[in-house]
């Protein structure tokens, strides 16, 4: 009964979050990028592409999602937002979901999904500009539980759907291989995975890319490794630097894998969160959602780490508020040159900080 009490603690967490999403969507259409997304869905109905008739910067996916949105609530500012709405509180169940699996107490995971079913960040990201970094987060982190629970065939096609949505969630695949490798020394295993994920991707960017392929090419790829714009990075950009920024974090997570050749959980997802924030530090334009790609992990391997109920709350708290104020002030003052640049150090300064605090204590944790 205690099991089911704590399930349902869960999804009553879940639902207030989506009310409260719900209340902010319908509040109007903000920023630029939502504009995108519709052109590209229109394209998407009227071409069978979302790149023939809009400049669609993403893998297709998400087209098909928000159109799919768009059918069953019309079109309307909720229609547009439903599915980030949705995803992120999925998110925050997920969360939930994956620390209980791993082991980690009902109260404890209760904590950890609120931190982020309540944080303003998701909240504004999802809501209030219809961003939907949640949904790429989501299949990532599915990906990795269910690689770790044996289901090699789920976890190729969550990893799929996060690379079809946005192109960060390849950098799991190094992990999710060396897990194959480890637990089953076969080398047509892992052959199998890699052509498993790579038959789906293609499957769905062949039907979306095929009447368009120029604007497809263009829009997809050329465009994220040539643009220019910062936001809050502090790195320098330099043609290809984008493409750097996804291969160097391979690499590493590859290093420390073949370092410890461990895939206990706590090296699993401390590698993960390690790989995850050197792919944000490194990337030549941040912008402040790109910190959901990191901090679902971030909260997990905290947790995982610090058994305390009161020492993962306060971290939680302190990690969410920090990169709350930086990203919701950055949105704010982005005009705004002092203001902005003060903020990109402090964002860097923290991500750097719990970048470096995980190397230094990662030798520690797998002997653990």
């Amino acid at each position: 009964m205690i099991k089911y009490r704590y399930y349902s603690i869960s999804l009553s967490i879940a639902l207030i979050g989506f009310i409260i999403r719900l209340f902010i969507g319908i509040e109007g259409m903000h920023g630029t990028d939502i504009l995108f997304h519709l052109e590209g869905v229109r394209s998407l109905i009227l071409t069978g592409s979302p790149y023939c008739l809009a400049n669609y910067n993403y893998p297709p996916l998400y087209a098909y999602l928000q159109l799919i949105g768009i059918l069953a609530i019309g079109w309307n500012t909720l229609g547009y937002k439903i599915m980030s709405i949705l995803f992120d509180v999925t998110l925050s169940i997920l969360i939930y979901v994956t620390l209980r699996s791993l082991g980690v107490d009902e109260r404890v995971s209760i904590v950890i999904q609120s931190l982020w079913c309540f944080n303003p960040l998701a909240i504004v990201t999802s809501s209030w500009y219809g961003l939907f970094d949640s949904i790429p987060t989501l299949f990532s982190l599915l990906s990795l539980l269910m690689m770790i629970k044996r289901r090699n065939v789920i976890s190729a096609l969550a990893l799929s759907l996060g690379i079809a949505s946005k192109f960060f969630p390849i950098i799991f695949l190094p992990i999710n291989l060396f897990i194959i490798f480890v637990r089953e020394r076969k080398i047509g295993s892992i052959g199998r995975y890699f052509v498993l994920v790579l038959l789906i991707i293609t499957s769905i960017e062949l039907v979306s890319v095929y009447r368009c392929l120029d604007d497809a090419i263009k829009d997809q790829f050329l465009f994220h490794i040539n643009r220019e714009d910062r936001g809050l990075s502090l790195i320098p950009w330099f043609p290809y630097s984008s493409l750097l920024s996804l291969v160097i974090p391979m690499i590493l997570s590859l290093l420390l894998l073949l370092y410890t050749k461990s895939i206990s959980l706590i090296n699993i997802y401390a590698i993960a969160t390690i790989e995850s924030l050197a792919l944000i530090l490194l990337n030549p334009f941040v912008y402040p959602h790109y910190i959901i790609w990191s901090l679902p992990l971030m909260l997990i391997t905290l947790t995982l780490i610090v058994h305390s109920i009161t020492k993962v709350s306060i971290l939680g708290v302190t990690l969410i508020t920090i990169f709350s104020i930086v990203g919701l002030g950055y949105w704010r003052f982005y005009k705004v040159p002092s203001i902005a640049i003060t903020l990109s150090y402090i964002y860097n300064l923290c991500l750097l900080t719990i970048f470096l605090s995980l190397l230094k204590l990662y030798p520690r944790l797998v002997n653990r």
